[in-house]
């Protein structure tokens, strides 16, 4: 399985530590409206999954407020998904709070199309 290690060590005050969060790649392509999973995964030192977080997915354009998205355990032990939705085209940032403390990391930027109609 391919995994871009969006990673991230973070001094955390609440259990000590650090933690890396590591995402699935999204797709190539996004078009708006579409809903899209994020798959990602917490590991406390870089090792250990965390279950249990609580953690949240923002996404914004440029300096735009952020609109923020909650993610739910997913697939196994320390994986979460939240299901992004992108309200107009253009570039995105994208960043995952793990819910461990204070760590989070920000993705590549994500370029987003207008919607796709068939025809």
């Amino acid at each position: 399985m391919k995994v871009l290690l969006a990673s991230l060590t973070a001094v955390s005050l609440v259990a000590g530590g650090w933690a890396t969060i590591s995402a699935d790649p999204l797709p190539e392509q996004i078009s708006v409206g579409a809903k899209i999973p994020l798959n990602f995964l917490v590991k406390q030192h870089g090792v250990t999954p965390l279950a249990g977080l609580k953690p949240t997915v923002l996404i914004n354009q440029g300096s735009d407020a952020p609109t923020k998205f909650a993610a739910s355990e997913g697939k196994a032990t320390g994986w979460y998904t939240a299901t992004l939705s992108f309200p107009k085209p253009g570039d995105w940032h994208i960043t995952i709070e793990s819910g461990f403390g204070k760590s989070k990391t920000t993705m590549p930027i994500q370029k987003v199309v207008g919607r796709i109609v068939s025809q």
